[in-house]
């Protein structure tokens, strides 16, 4: 029986996450480690020691509950250091009487990875979004498929050495390796999209702790990737602030009392709050409340608009905006941003795998669900391919997997 395991490392936590494959294309949630994290800003990692402990914590947990111990696992990047740029590759079919083949698929991606990439940086991932056989494009899997030139669309991923060197000792404490590294922001999409929202266009927006990652998706590929350096721990700054209190009562403020619209509030909807130098709790308007949230609320997707809106005109994402993350809890988020952005919005949560999945269920853990499935597509799909970049770490080629038709969405 064969298995997969992933290690998403967020802002605030860390998620390990051990599935076995009892079942084609039917993953079992075996294990789940969650660890609190704070050695981590915006996705990059700012003290190994107190990332690597967490890393540690995270897999022994996961370990434990699955009674085994791990070998190597897919593992989340994140932070403003990514990259992703377009890119092409082309080659011949040496015989054009015979059908294309995996090795011919193979040729021309990594054909388009053989561009000048900065000696700070190196190549994490390739997306072939669309492939051409003869001109004909719009193919997603051309195997089988005869003729004489071959091209293929791709998106390149990079990112800082230093920064994935850093991430790899963290993982290496906990005694496995690293199989490949994903973008947060694709895993996340996978999780919480589903092939026909992709291919009709569609902006996944992932609220984390300390940041948000974007990732634009058209025609069933992912086009951009962007992170914004904002997330809803700045909400649980703004009341902690605001309201004179610490930052555990103003999270559990946020979290008990939090919504992004005043309406609906009188003026005697208060929450208590135990403030700083008083003994005792003090009743605060849920209004203003509501009024302190929604101001950052609205500078969140302000930011995120305009991300968005430099990478494809609005009117192309078919299936508007999917909102998740811790931070897309908050009472009534997707309401508000519609209001206020003037487009279908939606809040998601990934579907729970069997077995131990409900631990899963909640939308802060979309990003360790979209892990697990991407190892199960990649195992299932002939087009995806390993690639050394150098003798240290992977390349991960994703072929199909972001644009399968919707018929052929599995999980």
């Amino acid at each position: 029986m064969s298995s997969i395991a992933a290690v998403d490392i967020g802002s605030t936590k860390v998620v390990t996450v051990i599935a076995d494959l009892e079942h084609p294309g039917s993953p079992r949630v075996v294990g789940v480690g969650v660890a609190p994290c704070g050695g981590t800003k915006r996705g990059v990692v700012v003290d190994i020691e107190e990332t690597a402990q967490a890393v540690v914590s995270s897999v022994r947990k996961a370990e434990h509950m699955a009674n085994r111990k791990l070998g190597s696992a897919t593992v989340s990047v994140a932070g403003e250091h990514l990259h992703s740029q377009p890119s092409r590759g082309l080659v011949p079919i040496l015989n054009p009487s015979r059908a294309i083949t995996r090795e011919d698929v193979h040729r021309v991606i990594n054909h388009s990875k053989q561009i000048a990439i900065q000696g700070d940086r190196e190549l994490i991932l390739s997306v072939p979004r669309s492939f051409k056989i003869d001109g004909r494009d719009g193919i997603t899997k051309p195997f089988e498929m005869s003729g004489e030139r071959l091209e293929v669309n791709t998106l390149l991923i990079t990112g800082l050495s230093s920064q994935l060197e850093n991430l790899q000792r963290c993982i290496g404490r906990a005694q496995i390796d690293v199989e490949q590294m994903i973008p947060r922001a694709l895993a996340t999409g996978l999780a919480v999209t589903d092939a026909a929202e992709r291919e009709q266009g569609v902006a996944v927006l992932d609220i984390g702790g300390g940041a948000t990652d974007v990732a634009v998706y058209i025609d069933g590929s992912p086009i951009h990737l962007a992170m914004l350096s904002v997330g809803s721990q700045h909400i649980t700054s703004d009341i902690q602030y605001l309201l004179k209190t610490t930052t555990d009562e103003a999270e559990r403020i946020k979290v008990d009392a939090g919504a992004c619209s005043p309406e609906g509030f009188g003026e005697d909807d208060v929450v208590e709050v135990e403030q700083i130098g008083n003994s005792q709790a003090r009743p605060f308007s849920k209004r203003v409340l509501a009024e302190i949230i929604g101001s950052r609320v609205r500078e969140i997707f302000r930011m995120a608009s305009e991300e968005i809106d430099s990478a494809v005109d609005p009117k192309k994402l078919g299936a508007g905006w999917v909102v998740t993350g811790g931070g897309s809890k908050l009472q009534g988020l997707a309401e508000f941003v519609e209001t206020a952005a003037g487009i279908k919005v939606r809040t998601a949560a990934p579907k729970p795998f069997v077995g131990m999945g409900d631990m899963l269920a909640g939308p802060e853990f979309a990003t360790g669900v979209g892990l697990i499935k991407f190892g199960l597509k990649a195992q299932q799909d002939e087009s995806v391919t390993a690639e050394a970049g150098d003798s240290r770490k992977l390349v991960r080629s994703i072929g199909s997997i972001f644009a399968s038709k919707p018929k052929e969405e599995e999980i």
